[in-house]
């Protein structure tokens, strides 16, 4: 059950860091705050995710059996990385939506004074 604190810390970590930097270093640069360029941030980001959710699921299944996964658990991990993935979208979405209306509500406080 520890490898799922770590699990879920990994995950939230890199969407929250990796969403921060493209919208604090990478999107000042005028022509990547394009919409394909976030979409592709995103995927990128899903994309590390489902590669560290495979690896943290493999090694506790390893320290769980000690010597070598069963073939029928190759698909469920397989599942997990892909539902750790779509995770990662919903809240880089989610994240990402923040971090706009949060700028956009400092900008038309900043016009007004």
């Amino acid at each position: 059950m520890q490898f799922m604190v770590y699990w879920g810390t990994a995950t939230l970590s890199i969407v929250l860091i990796a969403m921060l930097l493209y919208y604090y270093v990478i999107s000042n640069y005028g022509s990547l705050c394009k919409t394909l360029y976030w979409i592709a941030w995103l995927f990128l980001i899903s994309l590390m995710n489902f590669a560290v959710c495979h690896y943290i699921v493999t090694q506790a299944l390893l320290d769980a059996y000690s010597a070598e996964i069963p073939a029928d658990y190759d698909f469920d991990i397989f599942l997990i990385s892909i539902v750790n993935a779509l995770w990662t979208i919903i809240i880089g979405y989610a994240l990402s939506t923040f971090l706009k209306l949060k700028a956009r509500m400092r900008h038309e406080f900043l016009s007004k004074n």
